[in-house]
């Protein structure tokens, strides 16, 4: 074979790259669906106190381990070299397999001028033209698939030592294929669980047996827009916190279209013109910090402020109806 390129679709999320990478694959399968809708609704943000920064993101953490629709097997750099002495045979031979190949690869072999491992998403190969394209966030500062040489893979995986490997705090590589024989039906009771959740800012990993380090000095729900106001004032600016925000809310727009066609929710043009607020309220927050960011722009960063206290007050009003709603159909 001298050419294969795995099934990728954009994703609707872009907040981070595991999750665009899942959605990449998901997107092409109507079939995971319901799985996709049942989750994605807490948020949660850990503070490394260590760095003096926060991260936020959708809580299902591990996603990749627990999604029924990916067969996930996690390698050693090692276990690797048992294989095959050359890198890219042993990438060609797990895409022929239908394996997407997710990794830590020094990002200087890609272009960037600075030392800089990043973590990158290989879906396919062609063998005339030596290349490999990949998937990634930081050749063209967003979500995009490339394309970058034999050469270019090869270095930039061996130029990655330990230290530098830190792929889900494990290292090594994923090999990640489509499970076509997953099972999931939508689940209204969960959906139910997590909007709770998410109005109470209760910690969702209480609950998950699976999850053995629960993360410390986190929040949840609509405390971590408090805390993402508490950033800002604190000259904390990641706009990345408000991408996260904003893809929830497009996410959202989605379930809500989903549970309406299969009868799970009421009123669901009230909820869905509430969340269509949300989206651009978010969308115009997220737009302001990157200017304010560029500009030191104080008033500005004040209306984001702002902004976010009216956000979190009409989630709130939109959650409550919607679970209202939810239960009102009786379906869970």
């Amino acid at each position: 074979m001298n050419s294969k390129i795995l099934p990728m679709k954009y994703p609707i999320i872009t907040s981070w790259q595991w999750q665009a990478n899942l959605f990449s694959i998901l997107s092409n399968y109507p079939e995971t669906q319901p799985w996709i809708y049942s989750n994605y609704i807490q948020l949660h943000m850990i503070r490394d106190e260590s760095h003096d920064k926060t991260f936020v993101d959708f809580y299902q953490y591990p996603i990749l381990e627990v999604c029924p629709w990916i067969y996930n097997q996690h390698l050693k750099r090692e276990t690797i070299l048992l294989f095959k002495k050359d890198i890219c045979e042993f990438f060609i031979e797990c895409i022929d397999l239908n394996n997407y190949i997710y990794g830590v690869f020094e990002q200087s072999y890609f272009g960037r001028s600075e030392f800089f491992p990043h973590d990158t998403f290989i879906y396919g190969y062609n063998k005339e033209k030596k290349v490999f394209y990949i998937a990634d966030f930081s050749i063209k500062e967003k979500y995009s698939y490339t394309e970058v040489s034999f050469s270019q893979i090869e270095k930039a995986y061996l130029a990655i030592e330990e230290k530098d490997d830190w792929l889900l705090d494990k290292g090594g590589l994923q090999l990640l294929s489509f499970n076509a024989k997953g099972i999931f039906d939508f689940k209204p009771s969960l959906v139910i669980e997590f909007l709770e959740e998410f109005l109470q800012s209760k910690n969702s990993f209480e609950k998950s047996s699976f999850y053995i380090n629960k993360p410390n000095k986190s929040v949840f729900g609509l405390e971590v827009y408090r805390k993402i106001k508490e950033d800002l004032i604190n000259k904390n600016t990641d706009f990345r916190h408000i991408h996260v925000i904003y893809d929830h809310k497009v996410l959202m727009l989605h379930r809500i279209e989903y549970m309406q066609t299969h009868g799970y929710l009421n009123q669901a043009e009230v909820i869905y013109k509430l969340y269509k607020q949300l989206e651009q309220k978010t969308l115009s927050a997220r737009n302001l910090l990157l200017k304010a960011i560029i500009t030191q722009n104080d008033k500005q960063m004040d209306q984001i402020i702002r902004l976010l206290g009216e956000i979190e007050s009409i989630e709130k009003e939109a959650m409550n109806l919607m679970l209202y709603n939810i239960k009102q159909c009786k379906i869970y």
